[in-house]
């Protein structure tokens, strides 16, 4: 029946390629390793079947944790890790690979090596490609988008991002911009690229100046708008769209930008800070400032031309690890109060990532020790209460779900969750009040929306099924999960034309995907013109 054919859409893999180390280089040099780590990450940005970790993430994560790949691929949640060395003689130029990837919880570990000629960009990045392509079946459907620019302008442009002019303030950040401006004027190729980091420098700037001028904002605008026909799709170009919004204040369209990212790329942390930052309308949102945190690791550093998103330290500091730490302060029972806090908070962490890695065991410990730190707090209990539902111990976390729901009646994670228990019982019908009762308190949360559309699925209330779903889809228009449902639904009803557009939306925006594929192809051709 379709109310058992109702399934989460799978995720993109997430993958990240390390900054590249440059092997027995005569001079500090660095144009050559910078271009391969970024152009192939621009290249995994173009092939939809992939997530792929930003540079600058990738060097924050390389900070946090030297020379700890494992740890960084759990906690960041990837999928694929690349690092590679080069050697360079002349034109001929030789690589080290080593790809570590996450498989059935093992990490594993593979080396080969390639050897490429330096004829043009175009022609190395299709050689890189398909070594790739040989040696993991992953990347077999990986495509080469041209970028039809010389070695010469990409060696300009990355001795100039290589460039971190200290102390980081108007003057030198003016002069920053007017240099990489200036490349545009010097080379073919490069427009995209300079724009793309103009935004990033304007809207630091934009950031220091309260209130922001005008013109200022209108020139952002001007390039984000350039770059839109290339990048839309692109999570990072969403998330700089959501920063423009959230500077000036339009919270909204921020958080309308923002779900849009994470619908490209589900471990933006950038993405998930603004969205936490914006959903609600008097206070951040801490569960998905912690997530976002989680995928884009803080690190204390001067600051730095290309991380733009560290402009909003300030607002995160309350969940930045050591923040609001007084210097001075020789209370004995502060300094306990705030090593606790630490702990907490980095208790919580880790259960969070040992529960989205399933690790169910290893998040009920991280859980059950936070909350021995802070028992009045919600999220380690909700958290143990999930944890039980996944085990189908529905006893152990209906009760705990109710006791939730006397100490925190207007948490709407936790209206969800008791919602979903009596659902997983068949009560059908105290699970559609509860999900009802979950969006009255927060009408942005979109799980409690597609729970509640299943929910009127399984009760043979198609025709209220499809009119909320069809309203789910225009709030949250990046929620492959709700177009997937509603997909199903139509066709369920007989509507093939609505089905194939709603699955084709699904399949948009999570093309990797093989089961909304499989639908799409089992529907009958449409006579319509």
């Amino acid at each position: 029946m379709l109310a058992s054919s109702l399934a989460f859409a799978q995720t993109r893999l997430h993958v990240s390629i390390l900054p590249v180390q440059n092997l027995y280089h005569i001079q500090q040099d660095n144009w050559l390793p910078r271009l391969l780590q970024e152009e192939l990450t621009r290249q995994f940005q173009f092939n939809d079947q992939f997530a792929v970790m930003a540079p600058e993430t990738g060097e924050l994560w390389k900070e946090r944790l030297p020379n700890q790949v494992e740890q960084t691929m759990r906690e960041a949640r990837l999928s694929h890790l690349l690092q590679l060395s080069t050697q360079q003689v002349l034109q001929q130029l030789s690589i080290r690979w080593t790809l570590f990837s996450i498989n059935n919880n093992q990490l594993q570990k593979e080396d080969f090596r390639s050897q490429h000629s330096l004829q043009s960009v175009d022609a190395l990045l299709q050689e890189l490609l398909q070594v790739l392509q040989t040696r993991n079946a992953v990347f077999a459907d990986l495509l080469l988008f041209p970028q039809d620019v010389s070695f010469e302008a990409l060696a300009a442009f990355y001795r100039w991002k290589d460039l971190n002019p200290q102390p980081w303030i108007a003057k030198t950040r003016s002069a920053h911009l007017q240099a990489l401006r200036n490349l545009t004027e010097q080379y073919e190729g490069l427009d995209k690229r300079v724009r793309f980091q103009s935004v990033i420098l304007q809207l630091q700037e934009a950031y220091t100046q309260q209130p922001v001028p005008t013109e200022l904002l209108n020139e952002i605008r001007q390039d984000l708008d350039s770059l839109q026909d290339d990048f839309s799709d692109h999570a990072e170009y969403r998330a700089l769209s959501s920063l423009w919004f959230y500077v000036q204040g339009q919270r909204f369209e921020a958080k309308a930008e923002a779900v849009i990212a994470n619908a490209r790329h589900p471990y933006h942390g950038p993405a998930w800070l603004l969205y936490g930052l914006t959903l609600n309308d008097d206070e951040p949102n801490p569960r998905a400032i912690q997530r976002g945190l989680r995928y884009y690791p803080f690190v204390e550093s001067p600051e730095n031309p290309s991380r733009v998103f560290t402009v909003l330290r300030p607002e995160l500091r309350p969940w930045l690890p050591q923040s609001v730490q007084p210097t001075s302060t020789s209370d004995l029972a502060y300094d306990t109060q705030q090593s606790g806090n630490s702990r907490y908070e980095e208790l919580l962490q880790q259960g969070v990532t040992q529960f989205d890695q399933e690790n169910w065991e290893g998040a009920k410990a991280a859980m059950e020790a936070a909350q021995q730190i802070k028992p009045e707090t919600v999220v380690p209990a909700l958290y143990l209460a999930r944890i039980a539902l996944v085990q189908n111990h529905m006893e152990i976390a209906h009760n705990s779900l109710l006791e939730l729901r006397d100490r925190f009646p207007k948490n709407d994670e936790v209206a969800l969750y008791l919602g979903f228990s009596y659902e997983k019982q068949r009560d059908y019908n105290l699970a559609e009040s509860l999900y009802r009762e979950s969006l009255q308190i927060n009408p942005e949360n979109p799980k409690s929306g597609l729970r509640l559309g299943t929910v009127l699925i399984k009760k043979g209330r198609y025709e209220d099924a499809k009119s909320f779903l069809e309203s789910v889809t225009a709030k949250f228009p990046g929620y492959a999960v709700a177009w997937w449902n509603l997909g199903l639904l139509y066709r369920e009803l007989g509507e093939m034309d609505q089905a194939q557009m709603a699955l084709n939306t699904a399949s948009q925006l999570d093309p990797n995907n093989l089961q909304v594929q499989s639908v799409l192809r089992s529907l009958p051709v449409s006579t319509s013109e």
